[in-house]
């Protein structure tokens, strides 16, 4: 278990195999401005707008790519053995395992942006500005093919979890299930 306290410091406690919950300390005047987990890895994103990683290094989970110019990470999500993230300027990147194409994020339509991002176990979600939600990787359950909102309708929030995918529309909610939105 990860926790982020009011004061930005993270801590973890329980399993510590692969040293994921030996939390390191962020630079003078930096704070940690969120945290994310997969299942041996954990993830921060600094107030600096940059990543640091530790714990289990398969996959390269370590290999944060490097920022472009100019910009920094607003959002990062873990899966099982993979991160993704969320850049200032809306774009997304993946890394770590990408055996299902969790981390072969989709090329965005001209005009939109990335505004959330999460992972799944062997999937990445992420919510689209003109309130889309698509999802990439591990499809056995469905947990990839999010409808359409209904006409009039934007998808205003999800969360992935390990074989499916919930997510609020402004007057439905779908939860992963092929028959549709529920």
């Amino acid at each position: 278990s990860v926790g982020r306290r009011s004061d930005g410091r993270v801590v973890a406690w329980g399993g510590n195999t692969d040293c994921q919950c030996n939390v390191p300390a962020p630079p003078p005047g930096q704070t940690n401005d969120a945290v994310a987990v997969g299942d041996r890895h954990t993830v921060v994103l600094r107030s600096d707008g940059t990543l640091v990683v530790w714990g289990y290094n398969g996959y390269g989970l370590w290999n944060v790519p490097a920022l472009p110019p100019g910009l920094s990470y607003v959002e990062v999500a873990g899966g099982y053995a993979h991160s993704i993230a969320r850049l200032s300027d809306g774009s997304v990147v993946a890394w770590g395992s990408n055996g299902n194409g969790q981390c072969s994020v989709p090329a965005l339509p001209a005009g939109l942006a990335y505004v959330e991002v999460d992972a799944g176990a062997w999937h990445s979600v992420a919510r689209r500005s003109d309130g889309s939600v698509v999802g990439w990787g591990y499809n056995i359950t469905g947990q990839c093919r999010t409808p359409a909102p209904p006409p009039g309708a934007k998808y205003v929030q999800f969360d992935a979890d390990m074989y499916y995918t919930v997510a609020l529309a402004s007057d439905v909610v779908w939860t992963g299930d092929p028959q549709g939105p529920q």
